[in-house]
């Protein structure tokens, strides 16, 4: 990782480590560390699925909630098609 300093070290530095730190080098630094077992790695996966899909979850809970009494706007030509298409019998 490269960081250009011109003029302020504190500012450079101050860069860096932004840098650094969204990079999620710092995180694997420390996953690094020590040995994990493959069933803690197992373990640790899952967790972040799980924390994954209930995020995804109360996403969609607030969405619900946001669209509760609404009805979708549908296009026009979708209802056309559909009643063309029970009329054919299809």
């Amino acid at each position: 990782m490269e960081v250009l300093i011109f003029d302020d070290f504190e500012r450079g530095l101050a860069v860096f480590l932004k840098r650094f730190k969204s990079s999620g080098l710092l995180a694997e630094l420390r996953r690094r560390e020590a040995y994990e077992s493959p069933s803690s790695k197992r373990k640790r996966k899952r967790l972040v699925v799980m924390r994954r899909l209930k995020r995804l979850e109360a996403k969609r809970q607030r969405n619900e909630e946001t669209w509760r009494g609404r009805r979708p706007i549908t296009s026009t030509a979708s209802l056309e098609v559909k009643e063309v298409r029970q009329e054919n019998g299809e």
